[in-house]
């Protein structure tokens, strides 16, 4: 009879199997290359071979696959590839169309292992395609015998075909080799003491008892009540286990072993399938319920050797199940690196492998655990910390996450937010999910994602952070519905409470961040304008798209505002059921979105893992000023509308104490055919009036016990119409929706749009003034009041950067603004963008030798008369400024030389960034 180590020894092998965990054998090949002679390839499309221009004894492969589901084969490989884990591949493209060709490796059982590269580029370009890591994300490669390998395959993509006739790829070498590359996962072993108590060691239950904040004795007493529901249940659930247990433990009693006999069938195997049949995300929700029941009281198993057989036994399936869960994920999600799941699984089955009794298995596990995470997150998360999902995903990872984070913290003292290599992600995704958050605290929808009650409440990781009182302010949020004050509905989630009670020791001061809380995240192409941090502040969410997500929808280049303490601008949302929703079709549609649509279409997306390119976005131009900002984001329509360029430019003018917000979206649309395009935007409430060019909605809000109108001019004739959609907050929630559609079916259009709001329309108002001569296009004038205060608003875009001579502003530079308050004509702030000058109605503000790369200048401040700052790459400049009666300029605190003259004053202005004081004559 085998002994339960060998036993043990075998089943690691047979784990070690998966390609994730080959072992890196010896091999005496170092790599064997392709031929590329026209004997060794047969397939479809114009296929020819020819020497290599450098080395004639050598040849390269030129195919045209011509049309889709084009091939092109070889049999000449080796049959063996156990000891090979990379293939180098040289390409060179004519073109780059965007299509995607397959890489298919097949054994002799017709076992295929694939992935796919995209042709983005022109010329030559070196892959490097790692078959124990890329090939498993995309196919079922685990099936492959590696042993008996028969044919490498080129394939034209059936679907992600773009302009496939025009390509011709050179295939220049392919190689197949073993790196050398390190695991970069840590090797720590996990620590030998099981029976340590990791999340409920005695000085927890100190702390609590210490602890007079009023949210923690709150939770206590939700505690009570679900012990007291737990113990009515006539079939306990993990939770209920969990609940009644610590509610024993609170109360300083002797464990009653009583209450886990009536949970029997939570420790039959059966019990867990059932979850896992119905969404493995109940595994680890109930899962985690049932690990920290058994963390509470490992002391008092150590005298019930039966219970504590039963956890380990179910604890240890639990690990088996989640093993198994992230090769499901790794080896079956279509067309992408992985998802949420596969991280929530990796993640738990960490914690798991604490818990089992195996040594070699539990490490083993841990050890595997690691290197999915390390994977994973690296496709799942960017650089700026933007997930690759939607906002409701944050949610579902960050749940799990925390409890991993802890465990981590309590048993190695490593911090999940610095000390690992997908650390860095980690920290900047809490920073992300803070700088997106709208003014209420909750996250805007994007993608699969509600715009309402969309929160993990970060300060559930608060001994993580380095900043406590910043973290809790990232958890606040502003929902009269909720019952815990400021803090989400979902901080009193069953699932949460234990992660709260886990932080209580750690401050409750709220601070918010002291940087700019607008910001550009221009990897990921996300823009967020804000007034300030406060809950009254207005807000732009702007968000192009870059990389390729996994709950995509037809929304690339999207606005949503939040405004008067409501959204007043929305997404449509996920649906009432999510993806078995009704109108599904609908909610991912360019129609649900604040977009322009071309033909009915909107910008393509790659939605739940469905395969082509999507139609992505690049930044174009951008600022950040207090008075104005502004992005241009340009959208390719490569996928249906290659012919078609789209430019959107949203800008963003604040609410200063005397004035209200106000945004202007300008699209510009060109294409050498005719189409049809519907510029959408979705209001939030009931539409009361259509006139002209100016639609407006209104909402009415309970809570505030006020109306808000929402006002959309068009600034130039567009046929408006509105059209019926839906609405879905929350989940299991819908309603029927009106929207705003400006229409025009040309080559070459544009629409231009002013959004606002107020809650006083009789008092508070933004319209446009309309331009006398319509000389030039790309020029606007509002006039903005709000009570007695009265101003005039001038807005200026240049897409050529040409001098221009506007009906109002003249300038060479790219974007300009000015305010000026009216009755007195006071100029109190203007912005220019790469100018050397700047008039307003044939006066100057200023002009200077070489142009200045940004300018802001305002004349609003109580501290001194004028400030100035700007940015300057010439390397000597002078600059003049329509001022009089200046007696002292300050830059950067320090007393610069000026002179004066009938046109105002003049100085010189050092390259860099850079700001300026300026004081009128007789300032102390």
């Amino acid at each position: 009879m085998l002994r339960k180590s060998t036993i043990s020894f075998l089943l690691l092998l047979l784990l070690l199997i998966h390609p994730l965990f080959l072992p890196k054998a010896f091999s005496t090949q170092s790599g064997y290359v392709f031929p590329l002679a026209l004997s060794n390839w047969k397939g479809t499309g114009n296929i020819e071979s020819k020497p290599e221009k450098n080395n004639g004894k050598q040849s390269i492969l030129l195919w045209q696959p011509l049309h889709q589901s084009a091939y092109l084969k070889s049999t000449s490989i080796p049959t063996d590839w156990r000891f090979y884990d990379e293939i180098e591949m040289t390409l060179q493209s004519n073109k780059a169309t965007h299509s995607w060709i397959n890489i298919l490796l097949c054994d002799k059982k017709n076992a295929v292992a694939s992935t796919y590269i995209e042709i983005d580029f022109t010329g030559e370009k070196v892959f490097h395609l790692s078959t124990k890591g890329q090939f498993p994300s995309f196919s079922r490669s685990n099936t492959v015998d590696w042993n008996q390998m028969v044919f490498f395959a080129f394939e034209s993509h059936s679907i992600a075909n773009l302009d496939i006739d025009e390509l011709q790829l050179t295939i220049k070498k392919i190689k197949i080799q073993k790196t050398n590359t390190k695991n970069t996962y840590p090797k720590t072993d996990l620590s030998s003491n099981q029976k340590k108590s990791l999340f409920f060691a005695p000085i927890f239950f100190e702390i609590i008892e210490k602890n007079q904040e009023k949210m923690v004795h709150n939770t206590l007493q939700n505690i009570e009540k679900m012990a007291q529901e737990a113990n009515l249940a006539k079939t306990p659930t993990p939770e209920n286990l969990f609940y009644w247990t610590l509610h024993q433990k609170l109360h300083k009693k002797s464990m009653d072993f009583s209450y886990q006999n009536r949970s029997v069938v939570l420790f039959q195997k059966s019990y867990w399938e059932s979850l896992l049949r119905q969404n493995d995300i109940l595994i680890q929700e109930n899962g985690l319920f049932f690990l920290l029941t058994y963390d509470l009281i490992q002391a008092d198993l150590r005298y019930n050797a039966a219970s504590e057989e039963k956890f380990t036994a179910i604890l240890q399936f639990l690990a088996e199940i989640e093993f198994n869960q992230c090769q499901y994920w790794i080896n079956t999600y279509p067309y992408g690196q992985g998802n949420n799941h596969v991280t929530r699984a990796a993640s738990f089955l960490a914690i798991l492998a604490y818990y089992h009794h195996d040594l070699v298995r539990r490490n083993m596990y841990y050890q595997f655990a690691q290197q999915v995470l390390d994977y994973y997150f690296a496709f799942q998360i960017d650089q700026e910390g933007s997930l690759n999902e939607g906002t409701h995903y944050y949610i579902y990872l960050m749940e799990i996450l925390s409890y991993y984070g802890y465990f981590e913290w309590y048993a190695h003292q490593r911090n999940i937010l610095k000390d690992f290599s997908y650390s860095p992600k980690l920290n900047n995704m809490t920073h992300w999910a803070e700088a997106i958050r709208m003014p209420n605290g909750f996250l805007p929808a994007v993608d699969d994602a509600w715009q309402t009650r969309v929160i993990f409440p970060i300060r559930l990781i608060s001994p993580l952070l380095d900043d406590k009182t910043r973290g809790n302010f990232i958890s606040t949020c502003q929902d009269s519905t909720n019952l815990t004050g400021n803090f989400p509905w979902n901080f009193g989630k069953p699932l949460y409470m234990p992660l709260f009670l886990f932080s209580v020791d750690e401050t409750f001061e709220v601070s918010s961040p002291n940087e700019n809380p607008s910001r550009i995240f221009f990897q990921e192409n996300q823009v967020v304008f804000k007034k300030d941090w406060s809950f009254q502040s207005s807000y732009i969410f702007f968000i192009g798209k870059q990389t390729p997500s996994l709950h995509e929808h037809d929304d690339t280049a999207q606005i949503q505002i939040f405004a008067n303490q409501i959204p007043i601008l929305l997404d449509s949302g996920y649906g009432p059921a999510g993806w078995s929703s009704k109108q599904r079709n609908y909610y991912i549609s360019g129609s649900a979105h604040n977009v322009v649509t071309i033909d009915s279409h909107g910008p393509k997306a790659n939605y739940n893992g469905s395969i082509g390119p999507t139609d992505k976005s690049s930044i174009l131009d951008s600022y950040l000023a207090p008075s104005m900002q502004y992005v241009s984001m340009n959208i390719s329509r490569n996928v249906l509308f290659r012919d078609t360029n789209w430019e959107r430019t949203v800008f963003y003018i604040p609410e200063s104490e005397n004035s209200p917000f106000y945004c202007v979206v300008l699209d510009k649309l060109s294409s050498s055919k005719e189409h049809l395009y519907e510029c959408i935007f979705h209001p939030n409430g009931e539409v009361v009036r259509v006139k002209d060019d100016t639609v407006v909605f209104q909402k009415n809000v309970r809570e505030q016990n006020e109306t808000i109108h929402i006002i959309l001019q068009s600034l130039q004739p567009r046929k408006v119409e509105l059209k019926k959609g839906y609405y879905s907050p929350y989940w299991g929630e819908e309603y029927g929706s009106s929207y705003v559609c400006y229409s025009d079916r040309a080559k070459q259009s544009s629409f231009s749009t002013m959004i606002t709001s107020t809650n006083k329309p009789s008092s508070v108002s933004v319209s446009q003034v309309l331009n006398p001569s319509n000389s030039f296009q790309n020029e606007y004038a509002f006039t903005v009041n709000q009570q007695e205060n009265s101003f005039m608003d001038f807005l200026f875009k240049n897409p050529d950067r040409k001098l221009v001579q506007g009906s109002w502003i003249s300038s060479n530079g790219a974007v300009a603004y000015i305010r000026k308050e009216n009755g007195s004509n006071k100029i109190l702030s203007f912005v220019s963008i790469r100018s050397s000058f700047l008039n307003l109605q044939k006066t100057p503000l200023y002009y200077a030798q070489n142009n200045i790369d940004y300018l802001y200048f305002s004349s609003i401040n109580s501290l001194y008369d004028y400030f100035l700052e700007y940015e300057s790459f010439a390397l000597s400049n002078r600059i003049y400024l329509n001022l009089f009666d200046i007696s002292k300029v300050l830059l950067d605190n320090k007393e610069v030389e000026f002179d004066n003259s009938s046109g105002g004053i003049s100085f010189s202005l050092p390259p860099g960034k850079h700001y300026v004081l300026l004081f009128q004559k007789g300032e102390v």
